[in-house]
């Protein structure tokens, strides 16, 4: 059970058609990658016939390159090729050999040659933390990596976590009481790895699986992780009160914005605390979306870090700039500063939403939603004659609902256009 997805293998097989029949699979560590892949080798095979090649690690890896040869009863075939944990083979590689990449695509070049007229698909995988992807090194206008396409392995439910640790301690024969597996999957890194080592840790000390005796990140408590992280990380504390702001402030906790805002309050570049955090399994990264686990986990995480959840007042400008001034504008910027315009009128901070539309509208934005916001805002500092230009603008941007035209009946009055109030008010009507 997987957020937002009903079945992985059909995704999977569609996003490796989608791609050409070369996929690179990527997730976080421990949310079961091999295994999905595992599920859908099965299918291939015995539901229609295709060959499954693994390509050996360590040391066989190599020589990965052009084969000497190929075999004859699989000329013609349909073959996957599976390259797991890509980011081991691309980062392990002697300095007399040609770079992985280059070698990878001489394989596939002369696969590609000898299968016709049979059919290759490739599929990948790779873990997402920082360092794995700086060991990778994909760079998609790059070849080979221009042939892969990339799917990302959607997180597990809170539910389907529930439903496996119950499994797991069946089938192991570790009593746990169902009242508590909600609690133990909240407080966790939501992995199948650590609910499977936290149930073979209780079977092998005969224990029922506890709240009390229940770690909740793969082989080590958050104390000792947050210890090792503060140790390590100049700004853990302020990485963790960055993504609470944002939160509050109602935005997405993109990766850019933790990183900008962090620094900000501390002073000092705190991208090295960000990217540490995600590879220690402190926080999980998605889509270019930073946060923690849990609601409970981020309060957790702030007094283990010294500190706790800060307050929106007095922190607004600070989530303005961040916003407004980030130096790596990330996919849904333009989206981010419509929403925060609609927040900050909620907060009846009209001045700057107006500010935050202008950059908007600058920017090329130019949806019915930021004109209606700005039109709001402008009409509770007093200017009438703007607010209903932005409330023309949206009504003109196909928002055709009630309160636009109340809106703008508002506006008119102030202007004495009474014609103009009336026309309004009985289309509201």
């Amino acid at each position: 059970r997987r957020e937002g997805q009903d079945n992985v293998q059909q995704a999977l097989m569609a996003a490796q058609l989608d791609a050409g029949g070369i996929l690179l699979l990527q997730s976080r560590t421990g949310l079961g990658k091999n295994r999905e892949i595992a599920e859908l080798e099965k299918y291939l095979c015995r539901q229609h016939g295709w060959t499954i090649c693994v390509a050996r690690g360590g040391e066989a890896d190599k020589a990965l390159n052009r084969l000497a040869n190929y075999p004859n009863n699989l000329q013609g075939k349909r073959l996957l090729l599976v390259l797991d944990d890509l980011h081991r083979r691309a980062s392990a590689v002697d300095e007399d050999q040609e770079p992985y990449a280059e070698r990878l695509a001489a394989l596939l070049d002369y696969l590609a040659e000898q299968m016709k007229p049979g059919s290759l698909r490739v599929l990948a995988t790779a873990r997402s933390e920082p360092h794995h992807q700086k060991q990778l090194g994909f760079d998609q206008d790059q070849e080979p990596w221009q042939r892969f396409g990339l799917y990302e392995l959607p997180e597990f439910t809170t539910a389907g976590l529930e439903h496996i640790l119950i499994g797991l301690a069946e089938r192991t024969d570790v009593p746990v009481d169902s009242d508590d597996v909600g609690q133990m999957v909240k407080n966790s890194d939501r992995t199948l790895r650590t609910l499977l080592d936290n149930v073979n840790f209780a079977r092998r000390n005969n224990q029922p699986q506890t709240v009390d005796n229940w770690l909740p990140t793969q082989g080590e408590s958050w104390d000792m992780r947050y210890r090792e992280a503060r140790g390590l990380y100049p700004g853990v504390q302020a990485v963790y009160e960055s993504i609470h702001l944002i939160r509050e402030a109602g935005l997405v906790t993109r990766s850019p914005y933790v990183a900008y805002l962090s620094s900000q309050l501390t002073g000092a570049d705190t991208r090295s605390a960000v990217d540490g955090l995600i590879d220690m399994g402190l926080l999980g990264i998605r889509g270019g979306i930073l946060d923690a686990f849990s609601d409970e986990q981020l309060v957790d995480s702030l007094q283990k870090t010294g500190g706790a959840l800060p307050q929106m007042s007095g922190n607004w400008d600070r989530v303005i700039e961040t916003i407004t001034k980030v130096p790596e504008q990330p996919d849904g910027w333009l989206s981010d500063l419509v929403t925060l315009t609609e927040r900050l009128n909620s907060v009846k901070q009209y001045e700057q939403s107006i500010a935050v539309a202008g950059i908007a509208v600058g920017q090329g934005a130019d949806g019915a939603d930021l004109y209606y916001n700005r039109g709001l805002a402008r009409s509770e500092t007093g200017d009438y004659s703007g607010a209903g230009k932005d409330f023309t603008a949206a009504i003109e941007r196909n928002q055709d609902d009630t309160a636009v035209y109340i809106s703008r009946a508002g506006t008119r009055f102030f202007t004495a256009d009474f014609a103009g109030v009336e026309a309004d008010l009985t289309v509201a009507i």
